[in-house]
């Protein structure tokens, strides 16, 4: 039977939601799929839950690592051991929308001749599914789209992939243990350039369920992911995401104390972030000065980690 779509799950300590996240896969009309399971050392009952649910699922295969990797290097395994013609990404507190999702995103993918094609993702939050018509997560409309009239970078999940485009264009998730998506959709929908939507859900996103332990390495792989995202920004000219990530990411306040705050006087943690200014091109942020209103003379100072960087970073003026 030839794999339509491969679906790759990283799994980690998710044994509360993860049955739930299965059948929504297995369920699927969608009837040449494959399930890729990989368990990244959980200390839970996670791979007991997917060894006793493969019994009776042979849809469902299992990678089990030995050393923790993190969800982006469990999902790139993912992506070399799958067999479909499509791979699609779900994390393990999630679900499908609904039982026709892979099949209606395959069909149109085929009929498009698109190498993304997606949908819309609704937010789960205390067993109450919340959609919002109006954000970048959401399409109204079926359409061919073009990812500079687009240029969003989240919500990589509501789409599926042809593997053979993410192999050759070596498109995988950088090994971080945080913010790997955004630089992974960034280069796969501007290396596509094109994709493809469906009218409506077919992807619900749990939130507010758990806390994230922030550590050194997990804020200096925030950075990097910003700098990777910076990066591409540049490269093809997505002037939006650039933006987006310079004002309301780096600069924002509400980033800087959920993220930055216990790790401001850290010297690595400086250093990267040093790093990542470094590559900001002021031309670009003038560009778009007016539209929105920016102030330059201000900009450093709205960094407020601490007293090193503010005595250490200059003030740029156009």
């Amino acid at each position: 039977m030839q794999i339509k779509v491969s679906i790759i799950i990283p799994v980690y300590n998710a044994e509360k939601y993860l049955i739930e996240c299965l059948e929504s896969c297995v369920n699927q009309t969608l009837k040449e799929i494959e399930i890729i399971a990989i368990d990244d050392c959980s200390t839970d009952s996670s791979l007991s839950i997917l060894r006793q649910y493969s019994l009776n699922n042979e849809k469902l295969s299992i990678i089990a690592h030995t050393n923790n990797i993190g969800a982006g290097g469990a999902r790139n395994n993912g992506i070399l051991a799958a067999k479909g013609e499509y791979v699609a990404f779900m994390d393990p507190d999630d679900f499908y929308y609904s039982s026709d999702v892979l099949e209606r995103l395959y069909t149109k993918a085929k009929e498009n001749q698109v190498s993304i094609c997606g949908g819309s993702l609704v937010r789960l939050r205390d067993g109450v599914i919340q959609s919002h018509h109006n954000d970048p997560f959401f399409f109204n409309k079926e359409a061919l789209l073009s990812y500079q009239d687009y240029q969003y970078e989240y919500g990589y999940t509501r789409f599926i992939y042809v593997r053979d485009f993410l192999m050759q264009n070596n498109i995988f998730f950088p090994n971080y243990r945080r913010y790997q998506d955004p630089p992974f959709f960034i280069k796969a929908m501007a290396i596509a350039s094109k994709f493809y939507v469906i009218c409506g859900p077919v992807y619900v996103y749990r939130v507010y369920h758990k806390d994230i332990e922030w550590t050194e390495s997990k804020v200096i792989d925030v950075i990097h992911g910003l700098s990777d995202c910076l990066k591409l920004s540049l490269q093809y000219n997505l002037d939006n995401i650039y933006i987006y990530i310079v004002k309301d990411c780096i600069y924002s306040r509400h980033f800087i104390k959920k993220t930055f705050r216990a790790f401001s006087r850290n010297p690595k943690v400086q250093d990267e972030i040093l790093k990542m200014l470094d590559i900001i091109e002021y031309s670009v942020i003038h560009k778009y000065n007016v539209k929105f209103k920016l102030k330059p003379r201000f900009f450093y100072q709205k960094i407020k980690f601490c007293s090193f960087l503010r005595k250490k970073i200059r003030f740029v003026h156009f």
